[in-house]
């Protein structure tokens, strides 16, 4: 089944879910919970449970699991509820038992849904990112106030509509959805430009938090103790993460959408495309936290991305510290992230000017920390490819 007709089947499904749902509350005001026994009121209950059995076999099973008819009888309730005692919990159990059924499907079904979607979600964001990073490349030079070709601007423009299509009605559009699209419309140099540093940075990581949610990662491991044991026991540890399979543009990107999603950093800003001239800023952003003397203290941060995952980072490959605060105005930290490593020059020339009592403070992250903070976002791990 083509993925389009996918989705009209679940959206029908749902729909139906949702006329079940309806019923089980019209039935539920009618159960004789407190011991009356009307004749009215039975009559309507039981044209009520027929209606309800034929709304249930519109909705089909979801790999082992189905919705049980497991409405109780009119007369067994008004009965129960005056001969119960010291079972009353079982009673009532009993009697709500469909509310149970009807949730348990209902929470399979969202699951299956977000599956479907969620594969179709990744290649379309993967397939964005490439026509970004193609464009990034092949604009460099072109005057801001340049108009895009069709060719250039119309495959964005596709792959948008698709994402927009696969969102469908059950998910709220992420801030800056609109910035997005009026970018596309008017589609000139300076609006791709802004799509890249501000639209689809932000939107990104949203999308991914809605369709990953709260999913538990595929586990293949029954017994942790079996694996211990089958574990290799030579003490090498692989790289786990695939860092020479993204450009510099995606690790830029990254970066951006990991401090998005990490606590304490407010207003991430891309700033530049990758191969202009960052001058030691790739990313702006605000460090914030508690003091308990000071209070909020907030800590305006200049970022600066080196995507080295074969080499080192030697001192060449970043800004002269001396320049920043006069290239960038006043700020608090300087933040050198890389998909490798730092010369050990590097790391004594931070060591000596973070030891000189300089207000701006530097901060180097290599590959491991970023591992390490990416360990607590998997979505954005998955996005990427990195595994």
């Amino acid at each position: 089944m083509e993925l389009y007709n996918a989705i009209e089947e679940l959206n029908k499904v749902s729909v139906n879910l949702e006329l079940l749902k309806k019923k089980w509350t019209e039935i539920e005001q009618l159960l004789p919970v407190s011991g009356n026994w009307i004749q009215e009121d039975k009559s309507q209950y039981e044209i009520k449970c027929f209606e309800f059995k034929d709304i249930l076999e519109t909705i089909p099973k979801i790999r082992d699991i189905n919705i049980r008819n497991l409405l109780p009888e009119y007369d067994w309730v008004s009965q129960g509820s005056r001969d119960v005692s010291d079972c009353i919990m079982e009673f009532y159990s009993e009697t709500f038992a469909q509310d149970s059924e009807i949730s348990k499907y209902e929470h399979a079904l969202k699951r299956e849904r977000r599956r479907l979607i969620r594969n179709q979600v990744q290649r379309c964001v993967r397939d964005i990112d490439k026509i970004l990073d193609l464009l990034n490349v092949n604009l460099e030079g072109r005057d801001s106030s340049d108009a895009l070709k069709p060719e250039e601007i119309n495959p964005l423009k596709e792959r948008i509509r698709q994402l927009d299509g696969l969102m469908g009605d059950s998910v709220s559009r992420p801030l800056r959805w609109s910035d997005l699209n009026r970018h596309m419309h008017f589609g000139l140099v300076h609006d791709l430009y802004d799509i890249i540093r501000l639209d689809w940075s932000s939107i990104k990581p949203s999308i991914a938090s809605f369709f990953y949610g709260d999913d538990p990662l595929p586990i293949i491991t029954q017994d942790i103790g079996d694996l211990v044991d089958s574990a290799d026991k030579t003490g090498i540890i692989g790289t786990s993460l695939n860092w020479a399979s993204i450009t510099d543009v995606q690790f830029e990107r990254l970066c951006a959408d990991l401090l998005k999603a990490s606590p304490n950093w407010e207003n991430v800003e891309w700033l530049t495309p990758t191969h202009a001239s960052d001058r030691g800023k790739d990313l702006e952003a605000f460090w914030v936290y508690q003091d308990a003397a000071r209070g909020t203290i907030r800590e305006r941060t200049l970022v600066q991305c080196k995507h080295r995952p074969n080499k080192s980072v030697s001192p060449k490959d970043i800004e002269t510290l001396q320049n920043l605060s006069v290239t960038h105005g006043k700020a608090d930290l300087y933040l050198v992230i890389t998909s490798g490593k730092f010369s050990d020059q590097v790391t004594q020339i931070v060591d000596g000017w973070n030891e000189s009592n300089s207000r701006l403070k530097v901060e180097l992250w290599e590959h491991w920390k970023l591992e390490q903070l990416l360990a607590s976002h998997p979505y954005i791990i998955k996005l990427y490819g990195l595994r």
